[in-house]
């Protein structure tokens, strides 16, 4: 009889523990939902990216056409300046101040071709920083991606998006 009680407390401990395991803390869930309501349904335009040469600020209105669109809480619509690319995304809940895990995935994207080297070399260094993005850190009308040591990559400034 005493096996079976002990039998019994066992499964019952490891059938909550299974049964919370997948349960999120509330202010978990709560700074998930605050960065995709933040970033979803608006459009972000490249501000500066990581060169070989350290960090290279762009004036979007000046010819920087680099692009992402959050259309939804997993997908990103978004342009290089060249090409239209697409990609999934997901969001790590543990939060460190402003900074939180972010995933992001290209999935596919047109094939236009560049009108010069540089330019190409420009599409292919965003997408491979894109790609090696691990963070987030958000601002006001803006975000910065960072890879996995908090190196800055790639900011995106909000703009308004127009039809």
């Amino acid at each position: 009889m005493k096996s079976f009680f002990q039998f019994l407390s066992i499964t019952l401990a490891l059938v909550l523990l299974h049964a919370c395991a997948g349960i999120q803390p509330a202010n978990e869930k709560q700074d998930t939902d605050t960065l995709a309501n933040a970033l979803t349904g608006k459009l972000f335009v490249l501000a500066g990216y990581e060169s070989k040469n350290g960090f290279v600020p762009i004036e979007p209105e000046h010819g920087g056409l680099a692009a992402l669109y959050f259309e939804n809480r997993n997908t990103i619509n978004g342009h290089t300046g060249i090409n239209r690319f697409s990609a999934s995304w997901t969001i790590n809940p543990h939060r460190r101040g402003k900074v939180q895990e972010i995933r992001i995935s290209p999935a596919g994207i047109t094939k236009m071709g560049a009108p010069s080297q540089e330019v190409a070399e420009f599409e292919r260094r965003f997408l491979e920083l894109l790609d090696r993005s691990r963070q987030i850190e958000t601002g006001r009308d803006s975000f910065i991606l960072l890879d996995t040591n908090g190196k800055k990559l790639l900011h995106f400034i909000w703009r308004e998006r127009v039809l």
